[in-house]
């Protein structure tokens, strides 16, 4: 059963043999094991959103709770204007699909500066970086015909209230971000590095389990192309 922000809490604390008066350093510990986990790109935080580029412009927004690229490609519609909105997988007849192996790749962003210094100002976009919060196109779009298919890692909401749940609270994430959290509260709170080395250790262990169930899914990563 998933367990609630307050949930976690009271049982961190029972674990560590702790009173209430260390609440507070419990769910900074709980909120600290989420931001580490949240980057081990696992099959549990991963969203797709399609991203409409409009004509003339060399960069978009990304969405607000991204955290990185799973996989990126470009769709070439028809001739403007573009099915409003279109349904994918219905529509995929209507476009082309560039991926990173036909052609659609992936450079840093200082590589797209030094490339428009030499290359073409418009065109169909050939590759592509991520600077802050946007994602940078070269060459800029020359029409409005282009859509982003973007899988991406997405960062879920941190819990504040008692009654906050988060992914990383469910069935099968709890177990890790329970201990990860413990291991901090130990290392970083009670100054216990031997207890919170144990307590890493059993994260390890926990997640590679997750790995291991992430391994046995249908995901993206089995389907690119």
């Amino acid at each position: 059963m998933a367990l609630t922000f307050g949930q976690m809490t009271t049982q961190i604390l029972a674990e560590t043999y702790r009173d209430a008066s260390f609440s507070t350093q419990v769910q900074n510990a709980i909120v600290s094991a989420i931001k580490e986990l949240e980057i081990e790109q696992l099959f549990i935080n991963t969203e797709l959103v399609y991203i409409t580029v409009p004509a003339y412009v060399d960069h978009v927004p990304l969405p607000t709770d991204f955290i990185s690229v799973l996989q990126l490609s470009l769709l070439i519609g028809p001739v403007p204007p573009l099915p409003t909105p279109p349904v994918f997988p219905q529509d995929y007849n209507s476009f082309t699909i560039v991926t990173a192996s036909s052609g659609f790749e992936e450079r840093t962003f200082y590589d797209l500066k030094n490339f428009r210094r030499f290359g073409s100002d418009q065109g169909i976009p050939g590759v592509w970086a991520i600077f802050g919060d946007k994602l940078y196109l070269h060459p800029w779009t020359n029409t409005g015909n282009y859509i982003l298919e973007m899988y991406y890692y997405y960062r879920d909401a941190y819990p504040v209230n008692e009654n906050d749940t988060s992914i990383w609270m469910g069935d099968f994430t709890q177990d890790v971000t329970r201990y990860k959290a413990r291991g901090i509260f130990y290392r970083d709170s009670l100054q216990s590095p031997e207890l919170a080395a144990s307590e890493f250790e059993k994260a390890g262990v926990a997640l590679s389990q997750l790995r291991l169930r992430n391994s046995q899914r249908s995901t993206i990563n089995n389907l690119s192309m």
